[in-house]
C-alpha cells in the first residue's frame, strides 16, 4: 500500500470547561483543576533497572488522550473514600480545534467598521461600506475554493493584508462621498465623484 499523507485537516484537542459555581461549591479553583489534569494525564519514566543479562526500564504510562479519559481524572478526594473526577463537574469535549476563529473575528470586525461609520457618517453609506467588504471576503473565498488555494498561515496572513487594505480604501471612498454629499450633489453622482477622488490620491 502507498502512503498517504493528509494536509489541512484541523488539529485534535481536548476542550474541558468547568462551571464557577461548581468550583466555588468545592472550594476549587482553576489552577487546581489545572494540577489535577497535569497530574492525571503523565507518562512519568522511573528509571532502568540492570540484570545480568539485561536492563529493564521501568515507565508509568499515564498518558489521557480521549474524552473519557480525562473524564476519569480525580480532582478531589473524600476522607469517607470517594473521589470527585472531573468528568462530574466538568464539561469534557473530544473534538478538533475550532478553524472557524477567522469568521468571527472577522465578523467582529465587519460590525466595528459598521458602526463607526454609522456613528460619523451616514447610515447608507455604512451600509454599502459594508455590503461591499462582504462581497470582497465571499468572493476571495470563491476563487481560493476554484484555484484549489489552501488555507495556510501564509495564504491568511495575505488575506487579512488585502482585506485591511480593503477597509481602508472602502472608509476613505466613503468620506469622499459623505463630503460630496454634504456639498448637495446627487447620490449616484456623489459616489462617481467620492471613488474618482480617491484614485487619484492612489
Amino acid at each position: 500500500m502507498s502512503p498517504v499523507q493528509t494536509s489541512g485537516v484541523r488539529a485534535y484537542e481536548i476542550s474541558i470547561e468547568v462551571s464557577l459555581n461548581r468550583l466555588r461549591a468545592l472550594g476549587l479553583t482553576l489552577d487546581d483543576i489545572a494540577n489535577a489534569i497535569r497530574r492525571g494525564s503523565l507518562d512519568l519514566s522511573a528509571g532502568t533497572i540492570d540484570t545480568v543479562d539485561s536492563q529493564v526500564r521501568v515507565r508509568t504510562l499515564g498518558q489521557r488522550y480521549d474524552q473519557y479519559d480525562f473524564e476519569e481524572i480525580v480532582v478531589l478526594g473524600r476522607s469517607a473514600g470517594t473521589a470527585v473526577r472531573l468528568g462530574d463537574i466538568a464539561e469534557v469535549r473530544d473534538e478538533f480545534q475550532n478553524a472557524d476563529l477567522l469568521l468571527k473575528n472577522g465578523g467582529l470586525g465587519l460590525l466595528l467598521v459598521f458602526f463607526a461609520l454609522a456613528l460619523f457618517l451616514e447610515i447608507r453609506l455604512a451600509v454599502w461600506v459594508t455590503v461591499g467588504l462582504v462581497v470582497s471576503f465571499v468572493g476571495v473565498l470563491t476563487v481560493m475554493l476554484a484555484l484549489d488555494i489552501a488555507i495556510n498561515t501564509l495564504s491568511l496572513f495575505v488575506f487579512a493584508l488585502a482585506i485591511g487594505i480593503i477597509v481602508d480604501d472602502a472608509i476613505v471612498v466613503a468620506e469622499h462621498v459623505h463630503l460630496e454629499r454634504k456639498k448637495g450633489t446627487p447620490g449616484v453622482v456623489a459616489a462617481i465623484r467620492g471613488t474618482r477622488r480617491n484614485l487619484r490620491q492612489l
